[in-house]
């Protein structure tokens, strides 16, 4: 029995994985939330298209009013997510420009963890050493979020780094966020909003910063939150498609292997026996 999600290349990354497409939806949900509390345009759910082409279709007939966004990550949710901002012609801005100037366009930025986090004791920050040890850095992203109308959230978060923003933050007069897409889905996690997931169907719920407590979405003096975990979902033909090429591709020819290192690593039992990397399952599966 082999985990897809676990076969990973020489670099440690993920074979298989559907990063791309959850921030393409994410970010389009975004567009769609945001459009849904203000009704300044009509926007269609990703859902309801046929595939990513007519999707992008679309987009050529979208006009969009002026907003603030920013996306946060630079993994391949945050690319996916820039992606549908190119192709709605959103004009991307430095992280400082962002900050210091107006705008009466739609812009967004990039916010990477060079800028979200410094190092506690001198300001630094170290790419190998923050992601070993988060703890030793604080959050530096509150500046550049609390000035956007939208956060889109595709980080990889450890539960031992610091939030982007904490609660009591969101009671500032200066945190403008009305809506957060947070992909990453981390409840409790770096959004402290997240309250919980979301589903396709019902995609979005309110979050009262007074109160802690999920409403009814879209409500006046809320924070909008889209928290969907299985986004990919609304573009099935495009993610399937993507997840077969892999295999076609990749994929045979590693179980053709039985030297794969790829694949050794990502069985769970084989024979009637739990894989070595996977003994530390051996009480559950032993029904202790």
């Amino acid at each position: 029995m082999v985990d897809y999600e676990c076969l990973v290349d020489e670099a440690g990354f993920r074979v298989i994985a559907f990063g791309r497409w959850a921030g393409i939806v994410g970010a389009h949900n975004a567009l769609w939330t945001w459009s849904r509390r203000t009704g300044d345009f009509p926007f269609k759910r990703a859902k309801d298209m046929k595939d990513f082409a007519a999707l992008k279709s679309y987009y050529k007939k979208v006009t969009l009013p002026p907003l603030r966004i920013v996306v946060t990550g630079s993994g391949r949710v945050a690319k996916g997510s820039m992606e549908v901002m190119e192709l709605l012609g959103i004009e991307k801005v430095s992280p400082e420009d962002f900050l210091q100037n107006s705008y009466n366009k739609s812009v967004y930025m990039n916010l990477v963890d060079s800028y979200m986090y410094k190092r506690i004791k001198d300001e630094g920050y170290d790419k190998k050493e923050f992601h070993q040890f988060p703890d030793r850095y604080y959050s530096t992203a509150y500046s550049y979020v609390a000035s956007a109308d939208i956060l889109i959230n595709g980080i990889f978060w450890n539960p031992e780094a610091p939030r982007l923003f904490e609660k009591p933050d969101m009671h500032r007069k200066d945190f403008k966020v009305q809506e957060v897409a947070d992909i990453s889905c981390d409840v409790d996690g770096s959004v402290p909003a997240t309250l919980r997931t979301t589903t396709i169907n019902e995609p979005v719920f309110g979050y009262n910063k007074y109160t802690d407590e999920a409403t009814a979405p879209f409500e006046t003096d809320t924070i909008d939150i889209m928290a969907v975990d299985n986004l990919p979902n609304e573009l099935p033909r495009d993610a399937s498609s993507e997840f077969g090429n892999v295999i076609l591709s990749t994929i045979i020819t590693e179980l053709q292997n039985p030297e794969s290192r790829m694949v050794n690593d990502a069985t769970i039992c084989l024979g009637g026996k739990l894989n070595t990397p996977y003994l530390y399952l051996s009480d559950y599966t032993a029904g202790d």
